[in-house]
């Protein structure tokens, strides 16, 4: 051989050793990628059992959510009692005195009819009697032939001792039987405290038409014994509000009938109160035949007739009054005088019926 012959030689064997290096390394770079894209089966395994058990602990937060959330609302419902600020305290008072429910002296929390009237109040002492009792209302009679009458000075001390009340709002009710519009306005407004006028007798009634908006006003209807009511109800009858509708309607300021409708006499009530015939006699009429009128009060009516501690349980269950008034089934021997152990009695038997 030649010398040139072995230097070539050696050049070709030279470039093929790093040819094959070159492959070599290659190749091992592949499968370095390879490996690191394509996990083995202990991975895929071990990643699949990672996965599985986060689905499960998934699942099982969503069910034991689901619990926790079912127990919260258990639990929420349960509010046990616990001590409250002088602040929560103050309005929870103001909210007993806006429903003129009495404040929790005892652990009783009744759902009381609206309306407790005890009637036929003569002196300041009986007011406070049925004020500790739980009354929402006392009644004052200004008609002089009753023997439960006051004159107005004695109607001004009542009324003074329900502003005196610091537990609830007390409202102080006049009962009016022939006096006018403008002697019952008048009355109502020099007594004050925002005192209802009960419109007890045909003359009084008559004269709602005069009585200004701004004082309440408890509409009385008569019911005989077998329940039947025989007073007619507040308002106009259907023929007199055609009749009126049609003169007011016709001539040249029909136009105007609307607003003259609206600023005409007064025709709604607050109360409709439903009584014997012989009011304040005590004598009961029978609860299951009475119709109980609908839509012609703004605020609900009241029974009254023959009620006493004993059988007001049974009148609240039976017929489901906004109110219940009492007058001599609250007294004592006398007839007049309030018993202090009739009244508790009455309107606690009164709460008890309404809470079932």
């Amino acid at each position: 051989m030649t010398a040139t012959t072995i230097a070539s030689s050696t050049r070709m064997m030279m470039m093929m050793k790093m040819v094959s290096t070159t492959t070599t390394t290659n190749t091992t770079r592949r499968r370095t990628t390879t490996t690191k894209s394509k996990p083995s089966k202990t991975t895929l395994n071990n990643n699949a059992l990672f996965s599985s058990s986060k689905s499960c602990r998934r699942l099982e937060a969503t069910r034991g959510g689901g619990r926790r959330e079912r127990t919260k609302k258990k639990i929420s419902s349960f509010d046990p009692p616990r001590a409250t600020s002088s602040s929560s305290s103050e309005q929870q008072e103001q909210e007993e005195r806006k429903t003129n429910t009495p404040t929790k002296k005892n652990a009783m929390n009744f759902d009381v009819p609206k309306v407790v009237k005890i009637c036929g109040i003569t002196t300041a002492e009986d007011c406070r009697v049925a004020i500790d009792s739980g009354a929402s209302h006392v009644g004052m009679i200004l008609w002089p032939k009753s023997k439960r009458s006051v004159d107005i000075e004695r109607a001004k001390k009542i009324v003074k001792e329900c502003e005196k009340s610091k537990e609830r709002v007390i409202t102080p009710v006049a009962v009016f039987v022939d006096e006018d519009g403008a002697t019952i306005a008048k009355i109502c407004e020099e007594l004050g405290y925002n005192t209802h006028a009960q419109l007890h007798g045909d003359l009084a009634r008559q004269s709602l038409k005069d009585i200004p908006q701004k004082i309440k006003v408890i509409w009385v209807c008569s019911a005989d014994e077998s329940g039947k009511i025989v007073t007619e109800m507040p308002g106009e009858s259907e023929e007199e509000l055609a009749s009126r509708r049609k003169e007011m309607l016709s001539g040249e300021k029909g136009w105007k009938a609307p607003i003259d409708w609206v600023n005409g006499p007064r025709k709604t009530v607050d109360y409709v109160l439903i009584d014997g015939v012989n009011a304040g006699s005590g004598e009961k009429f029978e609860w299951e035949n009475l119709k109980v009128p609908k839509g012609c009060s703004r605020k609900g009516w009241i029974l009254a007739g023959g009620l006493t501690p004993e059988n007001c349980s049974e009148a609240v269950m039976v017929l489901r009054p906004n109110g219940v008034d009492v007058a001599s089934g609250v007294c004592d021997e006398s007839g007049v005088v309030k018993s202090k152990e009739k009244c508790d009695a009455f309107v606690f038997n009164v709460r008890a019926a309404a809470a079932k």
